[in-house]
């Protein structure tokens, strides 16, 4: 594709974007359109390798230095784009995930916090991606950019006094309810909420169940647990915890994944970080599922609710004795009734973890008790 008819589709894309951009300006509204087209044409780029001459550049400098210029003002417009397409999909998953801004070194730039390191100091970004069960980017929904308070930095063993609007992981109860806000506007498309191990916080199945009691617009969700939480019977005696819970419930099937090399760092007895190459091989994995209600944990100043839901386990039968096993426990609020089901969830989470992988591809062979089988191969 030539040079000028990629500008002028790239021109095109963001009159239609920003159709209903509103800074209060028009010049604001001119210069915005500008930035978006030169970015997209160099996303990966710095603003002067981006911009066309140093007026372009000085121009996008004031763009951003206007008070009038906020993220809500410059993501209004695509949030309205990206709602008109998703309208036309029956489910859309609402992928959550925070991003690092690192500006160590930039002395003097203002507001930043440490990230993983006090020495290391940038900002935030949690981001809600809009995708379709076929990997289809839709829009970014909405985004929360923020930095650490420096004098908080560190104090993990204080979270637990606080409230959860107090703490960092605040923001994943933020993004559920960004996906409940979207499931309201677009009430013909089922949205799921996905997050990874970080977001299994119990402040978003209380929400759940609370918007359900109460007849409220609600997402689903689907999350990677992380917390080895404590389950209750039907009389309200405690059982055993999540993991055993699923680990000896009824096997539903066998599945066969190719699962690719990786590079990963684990921590060692120490606590060092040390590399360990993942070989490449064919996972045999055990699929389970069962349905578990959660022992509510404390928290100060409030009550939280008895919450029941699905768990999904699927689990490598045979690992390789230098390698831990491939284990996924998935949390969520959709409907479990058998192997299909199963499927469909696990397939709904590697969406997650592979939307913008174009070498993406699962091939899977899946065997049930009762002799049914199929192959397939998941490429979107």
């Amino acid at each position: 594709m030539c040079t000028a008819r990629r500008a002028r589709m790239m021109k095109s894309w963001v009159e239609q974007e920003f159709a209903t951009l509103d800074m209060g300006d028009s010049r604001l509204n001119k210069r915005m359109k500008l930035i978006a087209a030169r970015i997209s044409e160099a996303p990966g780029g710095s603003l002067q390798s981006a911009f066309r001459g140093w007026d372009e550049v000085i121009g996008a400098y004031r763009f951003f230095d206007n008070d009038r210029t906020t993220v809500k003002s410059i993501i209004a417009p695509h949030q309205e784009a990206t709602l008109t397409r998703i309208k036309e999909h029956e489910r859309v998953l609402l992928i959550q995930d925070t991003s690092e801004l690192d500006y160590t070194g930039k002395s003097k730039l203002k507001g930043t916090g440490p990230l993983s390191t006090v020495k290391r100091q940038g900002f935030f970004s949690h981001n809600h991606l809009v995708v379709t069960p076929e990997r289809i980017p839709l829009g970014i929904w909405n985004t929360d950019i923020y930095a650490r308070d420096e004098s908080e930095h560190g104090k993990n063993d204080q979270r637990k006094s606080k409230k959860i609007e107090q703490k960092e992981s605040y923001r994943w109860l933020q993004g559920y309810r960004q996906a409940c806000r979207l499931s309201q506007l677009a009430p013909t498309t089922t949205v799921v909420s996905c997050s990874d191990r970080e977001g299994d916080i119990y402040e978003v199945f209380d929400e759940w169940h609370q918007r359900r009691e109460a007849v409220k617009p609600v997402a689903d969700w689907l999350i990677r647990g992380n917390q080895d939480r404590s389950t209750v019977d039907e009389y309200g005696g405690r059982q055993q915890r999540i993991w055993e819970r699923v680990a000896s419930s009824p096997l539903l099937g066998t599945a066969d994944i190719q699962v690719k090399k990786q590079i990963q760092y684990k921590k060692d007895k120490k606590g060092s970080r040390k590399k360990h190459i993942r070989p490449a091989r064919l996972a045999h994995l055990e699929i389970r599922a069962t349905k578990v209600t959660l022992d509510p944990p404390y928290r100060p100043g409030t009550t939280l609710a008895e919450v029941s839901f699905q768990v999904v386990m699927a689990k490598e039968k045979h690992p390789p004795t230098d390698d831990d096993p491939v284990c996924w426990v998935l949390l969520t609020s959709l409907e479990v009734s058998g192997l299909g089901d199963a499927l469909e969830i696990l397939k709904l989470y590697w969406v997650r973890l592979f939307w913008n992988d174009e070498n993406f591809s699962w091939w899977y062979h899946v065997r049930s008790p009762c002799r049914w089988e199929f192959n397939a191969a998941y490429t979107a």
